[in-house]
C-alpha cells in the first residue's frame, strides 16, 4: 500500500468566458480564480487533482470539455504549473486500499485522512494484491460537479467520535504542503498509526 498527498483547492482556467479553457458554468464566477473544494471532496467522498483538460488519464483527451484549451502535452509548459505530466500519471495508478491525505485548512500540517475505494466505492484491504486502479474521470456541471474535481480516486474520509471529519497532524510529512500532490515517504509509522486508529484496517 502506499500514502499520497494531494491538494483539494487551487486556481482554475476554466471560468474565463471568450478564452480557449472556458468551460460554460464553471465556478467560481470570474475575475475570481481560486476555490477550494475541501468540503465538496469530504463530503462526496472523493480526492481530486487538477488540470482536467487533459481528459480522461487512461484515455488521454477522451472527455475534454474545452476542446482548443490545454492538453496533456501541454501539462509540463502551462503557466505557473504545479503539476508535471508524470505527477499526473501517478494519481492515474493509485490503487484501491491506498491511503490518502488532504490538507485540512485549520493549521499547517493538519490533515484529512482517507482509505482509498474502488471506483464502485467497495472498501478492498491494503494488503491484498493485486489490487485495481481506482483513478477515474468524471464531471457533470449541471448536477453540480465542477470541471476542476474531473480527475478522482473515491475516498472513505476518517471521522473522530462526533461523526465529524477527523483532523490529524502530521508534521512529519511537512515539506510535501508545499506540493499539488506527491507520494509519501516519510513518518510511515505515524501514518500506519492514523490508519489502525481510524479503523481502516478492520473495514478492509
Amino acid at each position: 500500500m502506499d500514502f499520497w498527498f494531494t491538494t483539494s483547492h487551487g486556481e482554475t482556467c476554466h471560468n474565463k468566458p471568450v478564452t480557449p479553457n472556458y468551460v460554460d458554468g464553471e465556478p467560481p464566477t470570474y475575475p475570481l480564480v481560486a476555490i477550494n473544494y475541501r468540503e465538496k471532496c469530504l463530503n462526496d467522498g472523493f480526492a481530486r487533482i487538477g488540470y482536467p483538460n487533459t481528459g480522461d488519464l487512461k484515455e488521454l483527451g477522451h472527455g475534454r470539455l474545452a476542446p482548443n484549451g490545454y492538453s496533456f502535452d501541454d501539462v509540463e509548459t502551462i503557466s505557473q504549473s504545479h503539476l508535471t505530466q508524470n505527477q499526473l500519471t501517478k494519481f492515474a495508478n493509485i490503487k484501491a486500499g491506498d491511503f490518502i491525505l488532504i490538507p485540512a485548512d485549520e493549521e499547517q500540517y493538519q490533515v484529512h485522512f482517507g482509505m482509498v475505494l474502488k471506483i464502485d466505492k467497495g472498501i478492498i484491504s491494503p494488503y491484498i494484491d493485486p489490487r485495481p486502479n481506482a483513478y477515474y474521470y468524471y464531471n457533470d456541471i449541471a448536477k453540480g460537479d465542477y470541471y476542476e474535481c474531473a480527475h478522482r480516486v473515491n475516498a472513505l474520509w476518517a471521522k473522530d467520535e462526533n461523526g465529524d471529519f477527523g483532523i490529524f497532524n502530521v508534521p512529519e510529512i511537512g515539506g510535501v504542503f508545499r506540493m499539488a500532490f506527491g507520494q509519501l515517504h516519510k513518518a510511515k509509522e505515524r501514518l500506519y498509526h492514523i490508519a489502525r486508529k481510524a479503523g481502516f484496517f478492520s473495514v478492509a
